[in-house]
């Protein structure tokens, strides 16, 4: 699920096409882009959650472990998918280029798609060394991750015009 969110962002504005071009010429500035596509991607990661729990109470399961690191890691989503967002604008706003087929322009996603990446699973990596050293510290490492991670990008997207 977390991979298929780094691939929302630019998929969104793959799939825009055309209208990208005339989305410079609308009174909609960059924060604005970035903040409602990130909460776009974001809650198609919590609606997932939402069936997992849906789920559990179905199965009577225990998938809290599942819900409680699902739950952080959609602050590491969000983070990832700013990321993606405010290079895809900036090189958008820079360049004006047309969006247009992610095919077409496929070293331009990768490019994209590969710091988004790195945010959205970083705090799983720093998780796993935690649970080398104690697995009672992989919860408080993983939120801090995932917190630390958002806030650096919320100050981020907060800094666009």
């Amino acid at each position: 699920l977390s991979f298929m969110n780094v691939l929302l962002p630019p998929a969104l504005f793959s799939i825009e096409g055309l209208a990208s071009a005339y989305t410079r010429s609308l009174p909609l500035n960059k924060k604005l882009i970035i903040l409602s596509k990130t909460i776009i991607t974001t809650t198609t990661f919590i609606a997932s959650l939402v069936v997992i729990f849906t789920l559990s109470l179905y199965l009577a399961a225990d998938f809290r472990p599942f819900l409680i690191l699902g739950s952080i890691h959609a602050f590491a989503i969000a983070s990832g998918n700013m990321l993606e967002l405010v290079l895809l604008t900036e090189k958008f706003w820079k360049e004006g280029f047309t969006i247009g087929n992610i095919y077409a322009r496929l070293s331009t996603y990768i490019v994209i798609i590969i710091p988004g990446a790195l945010v959205t699973f970083s705090p799983i990596m720093i998780a796993f060394v935690a649970y080398a050293q104690s697995q009672s510290l992989v919860v408080p490492a993983f939120l801090t991750a995932a917190l630390i991670e958002f806030g650096i990008m919320t100050a981020v997207v907060a800094t666009r015009k």
